[in-house]
């Protein structure tokens, strides 16, 4: 199942990143902590990870709500899976979660992600080229810093997310979808933001900073999205990749690409 798992991901990283020259696989890799401070002063807790050798290297980036050094499969995953095929990793705390710093929102990861890219190609072991991507909540932070990417973000890469939180994770058909939404925002820590939620049951100005999907035009990178027939976020990757395939912009209109199987939310190549 491992194996099965980390070729996969291997598969969607190769296939993302588009004809991109990858330096011979490593096996050994260098680990360090940064404090990546963003424009309002708030400092992200970043964990690189470089694969042996001098570098520069293309680079992978996770953003994630769950724990940067957490390296299971629905957060992060371990790091051995990009460096040994020469791509230096960046994981990093999302605003207000893990050890970073600030107040948590969904509308914080477009600046914030904006940020922590330029810094990332600014560093000495970054070649230029940077991916972006994750699982879950990790996927609504590749989909906040789509729009009006800077130009190092080459591909990006959206596993289990929606690009439309209002119709897919919130009302679904109208009704608060507590399964999805409420579950999630509880174990979070979030409990205090459901009746803020629940205030606003109409699609008004309150969803505009997540409504991702509104801005396809402005997404300029390819981007591959993936997404499970059992998978409780499935009706976003099939959105999201119509919508950026059809009203993207330059650059991403007709380059996205949709991986759909029998796996569940969590648990690749699993119906169970």
């Amino acid at each position: 199942m491992e194996k099965m798992r980390r070729a996969l991901r291997v598969r969607l990283c190769v296939l993302c990143l588009l004809a991109l020259a990858l330096p011979l696989a490593a096996n050994a890799q260098e680990q360090f902590t940064e404090w990546v401070e963003m424009p309002d002063g708030v400092p992200l807790a970043t964990e690189v990870y470089l694969p042996e050798g001098t570098g520069p290297w293309p680079v992978v980036l996770v953003r994630t709500h769950y724990g940067r050094l957490d390296t299971s499969q629905i957060h992060v995953g371990p790091p051995s899976i990009f460096t040994e095929d020469g791509y230096a990793h960046v994981a990093q705390d999302t605003r207000g979660t893990g050890d970073s710093d600030g107040e948590f929102d969904f509308a914080n990861d477009t600046p914030d992600g904006h940020a922590t890219v330029n810094w990332i190609a600014d560093q000495p072991w970054c070649d230029g080229t940077i991916e972006v991507g994750g699982m879950s909540a990790g996927g609504q932070t590749t989909h906040a810093l789509a729009a009006g990417a800077p130009d190092a973000v080459k591909a990006l890469r959206s596993e289990s997310a929606s690009p439309d939180p209002y119709h897919h994770a919130a009302f679904q058909g109208g009704v608060f979808r507590w399964d999805y939404m409420g579950v999630w925002m509880l174990a979070m820590g979030f409990e205090d933001r459901i009746e803020e939620v629940l205030e606003h049951r109409l699609l008004d100005e309150y969803w505009q900073p997540y409504q991702w999907i509104d801005r396809a035009d402005q997404v300029h990178t390819p981007m591959l999205h993936v997404g499970g027939w059992y998978d409780i976020a499935l009706q976003g990757a099939l959105d999201g990749f119509r919508e950026f395939q059809h009203r993207g912009g330059d650059g991403a209109r007709g380059n996205q690409y949709l991986i759909v199987g029998p796996w569940t939310h969590e648990f690749w190549n699993s119906n169970g």
